[in-house]
């Protein structure tokens, strides 16, 4: 079909962004780790040192503890098969490091905020609404122009005129369910974000009670 025939959702980088975070769902899902609590900084969290690439978990051969390492050079590709690192070591200094974060209501504050992401629907939201109307518009014309035509072929062209056009009509309104059903998703995800900030409140009451870390 020629270009412009269906015009695009969604951006190209919404749509990648999309795609990316889907597949980082489906690779680090919890149903996918019999030990979902162990080595929490898997997934890409853990960096390497050297290269800055993502770590891999990996057990011992007496299987009594696990460790990062670097994935690079795991598959000897760019980086020393020596930077590794205990999960044990590595996840106590990363709590230690939620922990002042939790405790600090500027600092938590200032982590939630940049796990907040614009609405990916506003850029496709109002040129879409403005070819809205302009159908609509367009339909009403064609209405009061089939009504006043006077010949049979002027009426069948008026006819053919108004099917494209509701056509068009009926593709945007398509267009808007999909695009309120990616606002809804998204503001899910707003939600839950806020949600963190009540859980960091119990997390500070709960540390709090506890030992000083």
């Amino acid at each position: 079909m020629p270009e412009g025939t269906c015009p695009p959702i969604i951006d190209e980088e919404t749509f990648r962004i999309v795609q990316a975070q889907l597949d980082y769902n489906k690779r680090n899902a919890s149903r996918n780790n019999k030990h979902p609590e162990n080595a929490l900084c898997r997934a890409g969290i853990a960096r390497c040192g050297v290269c800055k690439g993502a770590m891999t978990v990996r057990a011992a051969s007496d299987e009594t503890h696990s460790f990062y390492c670097c994935i690079k050079g795991l598959h000897h590709y760019g980086c020393s098969p020596m930077n590794t690192i205990s999960t044990n070591i590595l996840d106590n200094a990363v709590w230690k490091r939620c922990c002042q974060i939790i405790r600090d209501p500027a600092k938590l504050r200032e982590a939630i905020e940049a796990l907040r992401t614009p609405d990916p629907t506003v850029k496709q939201e109002i040129p879409i609404d403005i070819r809205k109307k302009n159908i609509e518009a367009e339909i009403s014309n064609l209405i009061e122009l089939g009504a006043g035509a006077k010949s049979e072929s002027a009426r069948k062209k008026v006819q053919t005129l108004l099917k494209n056009a509701e056509d068009q009509l009926a593709e945007i309104e398509e267009q808007e369910k999909i695009l309120a059903a990616i606002r809804h998703n998204w503001q899910a995800a707003e939600n839950e974000i806020l949600g963190k900030v009540q859980f960091g409140q119990i997390v500070i009451d709960s540390l709090n009670s506890q030992i000083e870390i």
